[in-house]
C-alpha cells in the first residue's frame, strides 16, 4: 500500500499553519492531502496504491517532487508568502497573523477617526462671544468692537452682561512684558473701550483698578470741549489732563535749563448735530461765533426748543468744524514726550474773524505759559497748516514788533541778510507745516496758469510731457497727475522728486525752447529738493539742514522777484508759508542755542505733523463712523494720546498714514530700507545747536544758489539794494499785509478738511435718532444710564459724586421722563429734517420713540436665541480650486449676504441655503515656532491675511472653525493648528463637497501668491490633502 509523498517543512514550523489548504478550493491541484499526526502526506490523483515494497511510495506519488506548483509551495515555506499574495496561498497560521494585524489597524483607524471627530467637534464651530470680543479688542479696530457690541445688544444683553463678556475676554487679551498685573490691563481695556464712565463702573462692580490709578500709569484724564468761546479755565483743565503724569518726563526734558515747545492748531470737520454733555449739563454743537446769543444749559425741553428755534431763524449757527489745539515738546526722541497733547476743543462755523480767532490763540498761549506743568517750558512758535483765517490771526500775534536788540537771540539773527525779524511777545514766531507746503506745491502746478520760473510758464501738461520724455510710465504719471487727489503727501513728494531728478535736455536733440523749459523745470525741482531733504535725509547734520533751507529761501526769493513773477511763480500764500517755515526754523534754532544748546534739535518736530498724526489715529479708531460730533470727539481724542503712548512702547506697531508718508533718504538720496516711518530717532547726524553757526549756514545756502545761475545772483543783488526788503518782502513790501483776495491761488484749508474728516461717509447716513446708533453709541448710553443709577443709589462709603443736575427731562409736561441725550437727539432730528408724515404720526397718536427697525440679522435670530452664529471677521475653512486641484484654505469672513441683504451675523444652519453668499479673504498659514507655541503641541500657525479676496462664495462650501487663539500683544493675534486636525478637516470637507457641490467651490488664480500653503522649502503642503477633479 502506497504511503504517499511526505511533505517536509522547516524545523520549528507547523504544517497545519503554513500549508495553503485553501488552495484546493480555488484551483485544480494534482494531489490530495492526508494527515497522520502532525505530518502531511500527498497522494497523486493517479495513485493506485500499488508498491513493490510495503511502506514505500509509488512511482506516481514520487513524481510529485518534480511538480512546479508543489515546488513553489515548499519554497514559500522557507521564504514566506508575500502579504499581497491572494489569501488562498497563505496558511492558516499566516492568515491568523494577518487578521490580527488588520484588526489592530482597524482599531487604530477607528481611534484616529474618533480623535479626528473629536478635534473637528472642537474646531468646526463658530467663535463664541467671548473669543469674538477678545479678537475685537486685540485687533484695536473700533469697527470690529462695534460689530461685537451691536450683536450683544441685539440679543438683549444688559450693560453688565456686556462688561462681563469684555472682562472674560480681557483675561486673555495680551500679557505684555514690563506691566505689573493682569487686573491693570483689564482696567485699561475698559477705559479704552468705554471711557472713564465704563472704567468707573467696572471698578465698582468687578474690582478692577480705579480710574485714578489707571490714569497715573498710561492713560490721560478725559478732556473737556468748550460749548462756547474757549475760556482760560477750560484750556487749563485740558492742559492739566493732557500733561498729567508727565512731571518726570518734563523734568528730564528741561534739566536745569529751559525746555522748548510749540503750539499746534488744526481743524476737523464735525457733524452738525447737538449733543448733551453729562459733565457740564451743556449742549454741544453750537458754533462759538454765535454762542453768546444762545442758551447752552439743558434744564428743560424749553431750553432745547428755544435753541432750535434760533437755529432755524439763522440767529445761531451750528458748528461745522472743531478747532483742536495741542502742545508738542521739542528736544526729545521719546514718543511719550514729544507726542501732541491736545488742550483745545471748540466748534466753529468758519465765520470767525481773524481778530476773534487771534483772541482764542492768545487765550491758549496765556493759559499754557501760566500752567504749572509748563513753568520751565518756553513756547517758541505757533504752528498751523496754512489756513488763511488763522494765518491772519497768527500775523496779529507774531508780527507785533521787530526783534529787540536786547533779545539774547538778536546777535545770532541780525547778521542774516534779508531775514525777516518780526516777532511777537517773547520773540514768538509763526510756523507752517512742511507737508502741507509740499502738497500745495503740487497743487500749484495744477493751477490753470501753472507756475512761472524765470519767465517760462510751467503748466501741468508741460511737466507731464517732460517726465514722459525721460521714460516714466503712463500708469505712474496718471497717479502723479490725478487732479482729484491733492491731499496725498507721498504722491506730491514723488512728483517733486521726479522733477528735480530730470536730466538736462541735449541742445543737439531738442529745440532751444524745449531746453529752456527743461532748465526752468530743473530749477523749480531744486527749490523743493532743498526744502524736502532736511526733513527726509537722516544723515544730514543740523548745519547741513539749515544750509539747505537757506538755499531754498534765497532761490524762492530770487524767482519770486523776477519781472511778472510774484504770484505767477507761486501762489502768494504758498510763498509766504514757505518763508514763515524757514524763518521759524532759524529763530527756533537760535533760541535753542541760548536755552538748551546741547539738546538735539529735531526739525521734524516742527509744524503740525504730530497733531495730524493724532487725527490719523482718531480716524482709525472711529472707522467708518460718519457721525462724529463734538461729544464723540471729546470721548475719543483722549484715547488717541494713549494710543500714541502705546506706540512709544512698541514703535514697530506704528505706521504713519500712507497719505502723510515721506520716504527716508541717505546722504546719497537713496531710500533707506527696512524703516517704516521717519521720526526723531531716525536721524544720525550731529543735531546739537551748540555746534551750529547760523550766519555760516545762511551764507552757504545763498552761495549755492549764486554759484549755479548768474541771473539768480543778479536778482538777489537787486533785492539787497531794495529798501526794507526781506524774505517776506522781496520787493520791499511785506507780503503778509496783502489781502487774501489779491491772489486767486491762495490756498485755504477748506479743501483739506476731507483729508482728516473723521469717518468720511461713504453713503448717506441719517444724522439723528436712536435707530441709527451703532454698538458703541449704545454702550455709551447704557453705561451713562447705569452710572447715573450708581451715583444716585450708592452708599456714602462708595464716595460717588452725586451730580447737581438730572440726566432725565420731562418731554411733554406730563411727567414722561426720557434721558436728555435721547430727547435732544429726537427733537433735533424733527427740527432738522421735518417730513410730512411727522405731523400725521403725531395726529395718529403714534409713539415718538418708535422701536428699532429690525435688520436682516435680527429677523434671522428671532425666535431662537441659542443658534450658532457666524459673524463678520470669524475664521472659516473650505476647499479652493487651484490649477485644477483642490486645496484646503483658511479664510476670514468679510461680508455675509442673505437674499442680497447684508448681515452682521448669520445662523450656521442656514449656510446651505442658495441665497447665502459670503465674501472671504484667505488667511496665510506657516509652520509654528517654539516662540509661537512653547508647548509644541501645535505645528502650524496663521499668518497675515493674503491679498486673495473671493466674493459670492456659496455658504454651503464653507465650515466655521474655532482654532486655538493666541494674543501675544495688542494688535497681535494668530491661530494655532496641528497637522492631524488639518488632515481631518480636509477629509471632512472633501466628503461633504465632492461630488455633489464641487461646482460651488471657489477658484483661486494660479498666479496667487502664498497659496496653496507652502512649507519653508517651498513645496506645497503634503499634509493638506490635494484632490484631483
Amino acid at each position: 500500500m502506497c504511503v504517499g509523498y511526505e511533505l517536509s517543512v522547516p524545523d520549528g514550523q507547523n504544517t497545519f499553519s503554513i500549508y495553503p489548504i485553501a488552495l484546493h478550493t480555488v484551483q485544480s491541484v494534482p494531489w490530495n492531502v492526508t494527515t497522520r499526526g502532525c505530518q502531511f502526506f500527498l497522494y497523486a490523483i493517479g495513485c493506485r496504491g500499488e508498491v513493490t515494497m510495503e511502506g514505500s511510495t509509488c512511482t506516481v506519488c514520487s513524481h510529485l517532487s518534480d511538480n512546479t506548483l508543489l515546488k513553489g509551495i515548499i519554497q514559500r515555506f522557507t521564504a514566506g508568502v508575500s502579504e499581497n499574495a491572494p489569501y488562498h496561498w497563505h496558511g492558516a497560521g499566516q492568515l491568523m497573523t494577518m487578521l490580527r494585524l488588520k484588526a489592530r489597524t482597524i482599531d487604530e483607524g477607528r481611534l484616529r477617526q474618533l480623535n479626528s471627530a473629536k478635534r473637528l467637534i472642537n474646531l468646526e464651530r463658530v467663535l463664541d462671544a467671548q473669543k469674538q470680543t477678545l479678537m475685537a479688542i486685540a485687533s484695536n479696530r473700533i469697527p470690529a468692537i462695534n460689530r461685537v457690541l451691536s450683536a450683544a445688544f441685539r440679543r438683549g444683553s444688559s450693560i453688565y452682561q456686556v462688561l462681563q463678556q469684555v472682562d472674560n475676554a480681557a483675561q486673555g487679551v495680551y500679557h505684555p512684558r514690563g506691566y505689573e498685573d493682569e487686573d491693570y490691563l483689564r482696567g485699561l481695556l475698559f477705559l479704552r473701550l468705554g471711557g472713564a464712565r465704563v472704567a468707573d463702573m467696572a471698578h465698582r462692580t468687578m474690582d478692577t483698578p480705579a480710574t485714578s490709578t489707571l490714569r497715573k500709569h498710561t492713560t490721560l484724564p478725559q478732556l473737556q470741549a468748550s460749548p462756547g468761546v474757549p475760556t482760560a479755565e477750560e484750556v487749563t483743565h485740558n492742559l492739566d489732563a493732557s500733561l498729567s503724569g508727565m512731571h518726570d518726563a518734563l523734568g528730564s526734558l528741561t534739566g536745569s535749563g529751559v525746555g522748548h515747545a510749540v503750539l499746534m492748531f488744526d481743524e476737523l470737520a464735525v457733524e452738525r448735530r447737538l449733543r448733551w454733555c453729562d459733565r457740564t449739563n451743556s449742549i454741544l454743537g453750537v458754533a462759538r461765533e454765535s454762542s453768546a446769543q444762545a442758551g447752552l444749559q439743558f434744564n428743560t425741553m424749553a431750553d432745547v426748543d428755544c435753541l432750535l428755534g434760533e437755529i432755524e431763524r439763522g440767529e445761531v449757527d451750528m458748528a461745522v468744524e472743531a478747532t483742536v489745539g495741542a502742545i508738542g515738546f521739542l528736544g526729545s526722541h521719546d514718543t511719550a514726550v514729544y507726542s501732541a497733547r491736545p488742550f483745545l476743543l471748540s466748534g466753529s462755523s468758519k465765520r470767525e474773524t481773524a481778530e476773534a480767532h487771534a483772541t482764542i490763540l492768545q487765550t491758549s498761549l496765556s493759559a499754557v505759559r501760566s500752567n504749572t506743568h509748563c513753568r520751565r517750558i518756553r513756547i517758541v512758535s505757533l504752528a498751523s497748516d496754512g489756513e488763511a483765517r488763522r494765518g491772519r490771526a497768527l500775523v496779529l500775534l507774531t508780527f507785533k514788533t521787530r526783534l529787540a536788540e536786547s533779545s539774547p537771540i538778536f546777535p545770532l539773527l541780525a547778521p542774516l541778510r534779508l531775514m525777516d525779524l518780526h516777532v511777537g511777545n517773547d520773540d514768538i514766531t509763526a510756523d507752517k507745516d512742511a507737508k502741507h507746503i509740499f502738497k500745495n506745491a503740487r497743487s500749484a502746478i495744477f493751477r490753470k496758469k501753472g507756475v512761472t520760473v524765470k519767465g517760462v510758464w510751467l503748466k501741468k501738461g508741460t511737466v507731464r510731457a517732460h517726465l514722459e520724455d525721460v521714460g516714466h510710465s503712463q500708469e505712474h504719471l496718471d497717479t502723479l497727475f490725478n487732479v482729484a487727489d491733492k491731499q496725498d503727501v507721498a504722491v506730491a513728494y514723488q512728483l517733486l522728486r521726479d522733477i528735480w531728478k530730470l536730466p538736462p535736455a541735449s541742445p543737439e536733440a531738442y529745440l532751444p525752447s524745449y531746453c529752456e523749459t527743461r532748465d526752468a523745470l530743473r530749477i523749480f525741482g531744486q527749490l523743493f529738493r532743498h526744502l524736502i531733504l532736511p526733513y527726509t535725509c537722516i544723515d544730514l547734520s543740523l548745519s547741513e539742514q539749515l544750509t539747505h533751507l537757506s538755499a531754498a529761501a534765497h532761490l524762492a526769493m530770487a524767482l519770486f522777484s523776477f519781472p511778472d513773477a510774484g504770484g505767477n511763480f507761486l501762489p502768494v500764500q504758498l510763498y509766504v508759508n514757505i518763508m514763515l517755515m524757514i524763518k521759524n526754523v532759524f529763530f527756533t534754532v537760535a533760541k535753542a542755542k541760548i536755552d538748551c544748546p546741547l539738546a538735539p534739535f529735531y526739525l521734524v518736530l516742527l509744524g503740525t505733523d504730530r497733531l495730524e498724526t493724532l487725527f490719523g489715529i482718531l480716524r482709525t479708531m472711529v472707522g467708518s463712523d460718519a457721525n462724529l460730533d463734538l461729544l464723540q470727539l471729546i470721548l475719543r481724542v483722549t484715547a488717541t494720546v494713549e494710543v500714541s503712548n502705546i506706540f512709544s512702547r512698541y514703535p514697530h506697531w506704528d505706521r504713519t498714514p500712507r497719505r502723510l508718508h515721506l520716504p527716508i533718504l541717505s546722504r546719497d538720496e537713496v531710500p533707506v530700507q527696512n524703516v517704516d516711518h521717519i521720526g526723531p530717532r531716525s536721524f544720525r547726524g550731529d543735531l546739537k545747536p551748540a555746534n551750529v553757526t547760523l550766519l555760516t549756514c545762511w551764507k552757504a545756502g545763498r552761495r549755492q544758489i549764486e554759484d549755479t545761475d548768474a541771473t539768480l545772483s543778479e536778482r538777489l543783488a537787486a533785492i539787497d539794494s531794495t529798501v526794507e526788503s526781506s524774505i517776506l518782502a522781496p520787493n520791499g513790501t511785506l507780503l503778509i499785509h496783502l489781502p487774501a483776495a489779491t491772489d486767486a491761488g491762495i490756498d485755504t484749508d477748506d479743501a483739506e478738511e476731507c483729508e482728516y474728516s473723521v469717518g468720511q461717509p461713504t453713503q448717506p447716513v441719517p444724522t439723528g435718532g436712536d435707530s441709527n446708533c451703532d454698538g458703541l453709541c449704545e454702550l455709551e448710553d447704557a453705561a451713562a444710564d447705569a452710572q447715573w443709577r450708581l451715583s444716585v443709589n450708592s452708599s456714602s462709603a462708595m464716595r460717588v459724586a452725586v451730580p447737581q443736575f438730572s440726566n432725565m427731562v420731562d418731554i411733554d409736561g406730563k411727567g414722561t421722563l426720557v434721558r436728555k441725550s435721547r430727547a435732544l437727539a429726537a427733537r433735533f432730528e424733527h427740527k432738522k429734517s421735518a417730513r410730512s408724515t411727522d405731523r400725521l404720526r403725531r395726529i395718529a397718536g403714534e409713539e415718538k420713540y418708535a422701536p428699532k427697525l429690525t435688520s436682516v440679522s435680527q429677523r434671522l435670530l428671532d425666535g431662537n436665541g441659542n443658534r450658532e452664529l457666524l459673524s463678520i471677521g470669524n475664521p472659516v475653512a473650505s476647499l479652493f480650486r487651484w490649477n485644477e486641484k483642490l486645496f484646503l484654505g483658511l479664510a476670514q469672513v468679510n461680508d455675509i449676504q442673505f437674499n442680497s441683504q447684508p448681515c452682521d451675523e448669520f445662523p450656521t444652519e442656514l449656510l446651505g441655503e442658495d441665497s447665502a453668499k459670503l465674501s472671504l479673504q484667505l488667511i496665510g498659514l506657516r509652520p509654528a515656532t517654539v516662540e509661537d507655541d512653547p508647548s509644541q503641541r501645535y505645528d502650524w500657525r496663521s499668518a497675515p491675511l493674503l491679498s486673495i479676496h473671493l466674493s459670492d462664495v456659496a455658504g454651503r462650501v464653507i465650515t466655521p472653525v474655532d482654532p486655538k487663539l493666541v494674543i501675544p500683544g495688542l494688535e497681535q493675534q494668530f491661530f494655532l493648528l496641528d497637522t492631524p486636525t488639518l488632515i481631518s478637516l480636509t477629509s471632512s470637507l472633501h466628503d461633504k463637497l465632492v461630488p455633489h457641490h464641487v461646482h460651488h467651490i471657489a477658484s483661486v488664480s494660479p498666479r496667487a501668491f502664498d497659496f496653496p500653503y507652502k512649507e519653508p522649502a517651498g513645496t506645497s503642503f503634503s499634509i493638506l490633502m490635494m484632490f484631483y477633479e
